[in-house]
């Protein structure tokens, strides 16, 4: 039996179950999300790996907050990088990458990013993408 097609590329997580309502509810976050930041993030993987082959989106989700300053979105997006586990060549690689990601997404408009969004695990070759994201931004 064939793979379902997904909308969002992410078989893990919720992300895939809200992708409908988000673009028919919120469709400027829905862009935002699935054609500027995922592809950015993408784009960064390739420009940090060589090509798209070599990394897969594994798992998003997606959380509603709701609070006195106005309803947000706090999303994680994971990705598996096989080229990534076991590296042992120190710190400092790994922080040039996230730092070159985090830069890139900073690029985005309307979106705080903290210095903790980006996060590259070597032990298990995951870059998971943190942020929250405002509603009426």
């Amino acid at each position: 039996m064939a793979e379902p097609l997904l909308q969002t590329g992410f078989p893990k997580g919720n992300l895939e179950q809200y992708a409908t309502i988000l673009r028919s509810q919120v469709p400027r976050v829905a862009s935002l999300l699935f054609r500027t930041i995922d592809p950015l993030v993408c784009a960064c993987l390739i420009d940090l790996l060589g090509n798209n082959t070599r990394f897969r989106k594994t798992a998003g989700m997606i959380t509603p907050r709701q609070t006195p300053k106005g309803n947000s979105f706090d999303i994680r997006l994971i990705y598996s990088v096989p080229d990534f586990v076991g590296f042992n060549g120190g710190e400092e690689p790994i922080r040039e990458d996230q730092t070159y990601i985090l830069s890139r997404l900073r690029q985005i408009p309307g979106i705080v990013w903290p210095d903790t969004a980006v996060r590259i695990l070597p032990n298990d070759g995951t870059v998971t993408i943190m942020f929250n994201m405002p509603v009426g931004a």
